[in-house]
């Protein structure tokens, strides 16, 4: 099943990949919930990933457990079930519940952050020149800031379970180089090239969003075809 939040299966559907990455250890049974689930350690085979403590419910796959540690074995994150109702009594709640009393001195907003094929004005694309051990692009695509109105690149990474993001977008001033230590399993880390912002966001070691920083460049095969293009007009 999937649940909306820390706790979803989702992270683990390719779970057929995760050897190449990880050690999968059995630690034999427990309870969560009162329900009786199955311990796993999941055990990284360098220092570009965290590892997991997983507890996944017996009766049904549902993941009722989650702890994460960082590279020196320390627990950085715990989610874990407290309670869970058959679904024919559990009380569904909506965005309208989330709102309500909120009507007087707030203005709800619609963020439009979908993506987009490419930008209305043509900009540079850019490339991770070399990708950590075990990571491979997922995803790429155009979005629109919905503050800035800038369009930037989204890069999405992952070892078929550790995920992070690569954001480029176009600033008017450069941000200094900095790297955010994992928060609650979180990593960032942001550097600035012409005027142009790359910022690596990913449940993954600090490292390991630094390298995705430092190895993300304006991509050759892009420029080189602009620049032959620009030389054939000059020509014609």
């Amino acid at each position: 099943p999937n649940i909306n939040g820390r706790l979803s299966g989702e992270r683990f559907e390719s779970a057929d990949r995760l050897a190449e990455n990880y050690r999968l250890i059995d630690l034999g049974d427990s309870r969560v919930a009162s329900q009786a689930c199955h311990l796993i350690a999941v055990v990284p085979r360098d220092d570009l990933r965290f590892g997991y403590k997983l507890c996944i419910g017996k009766s049904t796959p549902l993941l009722l457990r989650m702890s994460i540690y960082d590279e020196s074995g320390s627990p950085i994150e715990h989610n874990q079930f407290t309670k869970i109702e058959p679904i024919e009594s559990a009380r569904l709640t909506f965005q309208d519940d989330l709102t309500a009393g909120l009507e007087e001195g707030y203005e709800q907003v619609e963020i439009d952050g979908e993506p987009v094929e490419q930008p209305p004005i043509r900009q540079q694309r850019w490339t991770i020149s070399a990708l950590p051990v075990g990571y491979e692009v997922r995803s790429r695509s155009w979005r629109r800031n919905p503050v800035t109105g800038q369009y930037f690149e989204h890069i999405v990474v992952s070892d078929g379970l550790a995920t992070a993001s690569v954001f480029i977008e176009k600033r008017d001033t450069d941000a200094t180089h900095q790297v955010t230590q994992p928060d609650q399993g979180m990593a960032v880390a942001a550097r600035s090239v012409d005027a142009v912002s790359v910022t690596a966001i990913g449940d993954v070691p600090a490292a390991t969003v630094e390298y995705l920083v430092e190895h993300t460049v304006p991509d050759p095969t892009e420029s080189t075809g602009d620049s032959a293009g620009r030389q054939e007009a000059a020509v014609k």
